[in-house]
């Protein structure tokens, strides 16, 4: 009795050992990937076991730039019984979030970029074009790029020409201003563009746009 006992034991381990583990699937994005610094993003997306919308907690992770190096916990939720979840941040810099159940893990990258403001004037019908470039920023956020390259194409044709170029200079702890006056803009009513070659400060804001500076920029 007892060497049957045991027999039937080690089959039924032994059938343990080849059933199939449960599977996590876990969906995640976020409802902007640049935003202004302090804006609402919502994290959000579904997660799965074994195929099937599951109800599990969830935690969210954030690492900040420009070494990502500072990963912490700042969030913590459960998914509802059809798998849904979201998270509500307000990045301050450019931000690495990694959403983390059981098994599964997704990341998900938001850029936070200070306030810019685009304003041209010029007399109608033609001449020369004065446009302000402006950044408002945190006290914390000190400037690293100088130099702002200004375009302007007719409006919604075509590429952009470059105008000229002017030296971004801070006006007080949180604004810098770059203007100048330039002549070239076709006549009539146009697009005007400012773009940096690099970023506004270290983790701040998407990726400059590597054409920017170039004689021609396509919209």
């Amino acid at each position: 009795m007892r060497l049957r006992t045991a027999v039937t034991l080690a089959a039924v381990l032994l059938a343990g050992c080849g059933a199939k583990q449960p599977t996590t699937l876990l969906s995640a994005h976020g409802s902007r990937s640049e935003v202004t610094i302090g804006q609402p993003v919502t994290i959000s997306g579904v997660v799965r076991r074994s195929g099937d919308p599951a109800s599990m907690n969830l935690d969210l992770r954030a690492a900040t730039a420009p070494l990502y190096s500072d990963t912490r916990r700042v969030a913590r939720t459960r998914s509802s019984s059809h798998g849904e979840f979201g998270f509500v941040v307000r990045p301050q810099k450019n931000t690495a979030y990694t959403v983390a159940t059981s098994g599964a893990t997704r990341n998900v990258v938001v850029f936070a970029a200070p306030r810019y403001r685009l304003k041209y004037a010029r007399v109608a019908g033609g001449g020369p074009i004065t446009i302000t470039f402006t950044v408002d920023h945190p006290v914390a956020l000190k400037p690293t790029a100088r130099r702002v390259y200004f375009y302007a194409g007719r409006k919604g044709v075509g590429k952009l020409g470059r105008l000229g170029e002017a030296e971004l200079a801070l006006t007080s702890p949180t604004r810098a201003v770059a203007t100048g006056t330039f002549s070239g803009a076709p006549a009539g009513a146009i697009d005007a563009f400012a773009c940096l070659r690099t970023e506004i400060a270290p983790g701040y804001g998407a990726p400059p746009l590597k054409t920017c500076g170039d004689p021609r920029l396509t919209r």
